[in-house]
């Protein structure tokens, strides 16, 4: 999922950008942030499509008013401006009148993409005003504050950032007035007839805003809120604003804004959203919505967000979930990026996600640097330097090189070479473990790393008669040897937690979905001599690569070289990729030692390829489904097989085994 603050980085990006080294000076060269306070009246007319508005806006001394301004156009109709009055106490009055119609029907939501956004639509749908449409005057740069009055139809519940201070309806319409006392660097807006349910949390408002009333759903995401704050309030600092809104959207979308967030429809409905996602979302209040990204170093706030929502729930659910976390995240990485080093980036160069290869790098490669500082200075340090941040920066713009001269500060310890291979530096390190032998009671072995070398804290298990025992050891060279004490040795394996961020071998990588989803090119093999199950396999093909002209291939045979995802394959297409762990006979499917009927399930796999290259193999057995699967199966990109129910019921998952890893080496004397 993404943040509303990650559309308008690159806009910020404009002002905030400095000459230089991104990372030349031990903090943050940004100044202080340019306070925009509305006193704003906006009233809404759905049958027009409009908007009008009347803003007051006072400005800092010194500021120069030429810079504040409203965008000229906006959703590709002209704004209807009156000329600005300067009045009596210094403040500007602006009067104009918005027009907006986006089509939402082709935005694109997912875990692999994200695509079509809009910026602004005003209908009897619903209302939504984004803050990279500039509906308020604004500056580069800017935080808003101060007062802004909205007026809809009678029953419509507008959201937005700050404190609802009024509200009533009167002469059919309903006016509401929110108070912004907590400078934002994001200014949005959705209204729409909500069915709206409040609670109160240790003084915080938590509110859902439903399009129909939803009783265990309200209820469920009102006791998520209080969890994620009280759980954060915690690690971080007390939760910055006064209250909290979840609000349901029509169109897909998954944004995380001042105080609220707005999730589609069918996200917020997904099992595993309240107890993943959503929370993420609710994190980016202390990270980017009141800690604002300085972008002049890349933007920081996604993989801090991950590591400080995603990877700590799984680190509440096991070690074993955490770990085969961070493993997923070098999977992604090697699928999205590895192949394709055009892809590829350092991180100082990050601003939003928009693809596989942009989400591998600027959330996973940047959650990492999190884990590995862990790893390095103790997980106490680390939280004590984020509360530090906090402190210190929230209403204020934050960079990369502020949180490591909090991190010096707190760890005593010099992190240049750290920050600035892992930050300015384009890829990731590969391993090789060149040698392992035992020697009496010691254990010797060498290794090596790719070109040019990082400095790297590598974790080492040596595995005995009486368990395993952990070490570590620093890889600074091309090629090392070490020795280690270690009575009994049986064998030994260089990172088995997946703790470094790495290119991982190809050996350590199981056939999945997302080696798929990250190709491109693919090739579509519906059944040969079949009609309705072609035409049903291009509308499926359409949603899966979000594409208007899939390549399809009719005679019900793979193309050699190419990513095929094939439909009900011939029993010799099968047999050439039958993974060894699954057995396809007729409609029945035997894996994980359970069966299960084609005609309950439809069922997914990725399976390596002759010749090598990964293919998707789906088997469903009524054409009405497959068209609903292309769009759903790009939320299950690191799993190797899927069975999606018919009916009602949960999607079971699962991964092929990999093969040995060839950083794991039995010893021998």
């Amino acid at each position: 999922m993404i943040c509303m603050h990650s559309i308008v980085l690159a806009a910020l990006a404009v002002v905030a950008g400095a000459a230089g080294s991104p990372l030349g000076g031990a903090v943050s060269r940004a100044q202080d942030p340019v306070l925009v306070s509305h006193d704003a009246v906006v009233e809404f007319d759905l049958q027009n499509n409009r908007a009008t508005v009347t803003d007051q806006v006072a400005l800092p001394p010194g500021f120069d008013p030429a810079a504040l301004a409203v965008a000229d156009t906006l959703a590709g109709n002209a704004v209807a401006h009156t000329p600005v009055v300067v009045l009596p106490d210094g403040r500007r009055r602006f009067a104009y009148t918005l027009t907006a119609l986006q089509a939402t029907d082709q935005v694109r939501f997912s875990r692999e993409n994200v695509g079509g956004e809009i910026t602004a639509t005003i209908s009897s749908e619903g209302i939504w005003l984004s803050s990279a449409a500039a509906w308020l005057p604004t500056a580069p740069g800017a935080l808003h504050a101060g007062r802004v009055e909205i007026v809809a139809p009678a029953g419509w519940f507008p959201v937005t950032s700050g404190d609802i201070v009024a509200q009533e309806d009167r002469g059919g319409r309903r006016h509401t007035v929110y108070e912004i006392t907590q400078p934002v660097d994001d200014l949005s807006l959705v209204a729409n007839a909500f069915d709206v349910v409040e609670r109160r949390h240790q003084g915080i408002v938590l509110r859902t805003c439903l399009l129909q009333p939803d009783e265990r759903l309200s209820d469920l995401y009102l006791e998520r809120t209080a969890y994620y704050l009280d759980l954060y309030r915690d690690l971080f600092g007390p939760y910055p604003y006064r209250s909290f809104t979840t609000v349901e959207n029509w169109f897909p979308t998954g944004y995380g804004m001042p105080g609220w967030t707005l999730l589609g429809a069918q996200v917020m409905r997904l099992p595993f959203i309240p107890y993943t996602s959503f929370g993420h979302e609710i994190a980016h209040n202390w990270w980017g919505n009141s800690v604002f990204i300085d972008p002049s170093e890349g933007n920081w706030c996604e993989g801090l967000t991950v590591w400080s929502a995603d990877y700590i729930y799984k680190l509440q659910e096991s070690d074993d979930a955490a770990h085969e976390y961070r493993r997923n995240q070098l999977k992604d990485y090697a699928a999205y990026v590895g192949g394709h080093p055009d892809r590829d980036f350092p991180l100082t160069a990050f601003k939003s996600r928009h693809s596989g290869a942009t989400r591998a790098v600027g959330y996973g490669k940047s959650m990492a640097i999190w884990h590995m500082l862990e790893q390095e200075l103790g997980r106490d340090v680390v939280l004590r330097a984020l509360r530090a941040v906090y402190g210190d920066f929230r209403g204020r713009h934050a960079a990369w090189s502020d949180f490591f001269a909090a991190l010096e500060r707190t760890s005593n310890r010099d992190l240049a070479v750290f920050r600035e291979q892992w930050l300015t530096r384009t890829g990731a390190p590969e391993l090789l473990l060149a040698e392992a032998v035992r020697e009496g009671d010691e254990v010797r072995f060498t290794l090596r790393q790719s070109e040019p070398p990082y400095d790297l804290l590598v974790p080492v298990a040596v595995r005995t008669g009486d368990g395993e025992v952990r070490h570590q050891v620093r890889l600074v060279d091309r090629e090392q040897q070490f020795t280690l004490a270690a009575p009994g040795a049986r064998a030994l394996a260089v990172d088995p937690g997946h703790d470094l961020f790495r290119r991982l071998h190809p050996a350590e990588i199981e056939p999945t979905l997302s080696r798929v989803l990250a190709a491109g090119g693919h090739v579509f093999v519906p059944p040969a001599f079949a009609p309705d199950w072609q035409a049903a396999t291009l509308t499926f093909a359409r949603g899966f690569c979000e594409c208007d002209d899939p390549a399809l291939r009719f005679d019900g045979l793979p193309q050699a070289g190419a990513v095929n995802v094939i439909v009900n394959p011939e029993v010799g297409v099968l047999e050439t990729r039958q993974p060894a762990e699954l057995r396809v006979h007729g409609d029945l499917v035997f894996l994980d030692d359970r069966r299960y009927d084609l005609s309950e399930y439809d069922l997914v796999f990725a399976a390596a390829a002759p010749g090598g290259g990964t293919d998707l193999l789906i088997f469903c057995r009524d054409r009405e489904r497959l068209p609903r699967l292309g769009r759903r199966l790009g939320h299950y990109g690191k799993y190797s097989w899927l069975l999606l129910p018919a009916g009602a019921g949960d999607t079971l998952r699962g991964n092929w085994q990999p093969a040995d890893s060839p950083l794991t080496r039995a010893l021998l004397p």
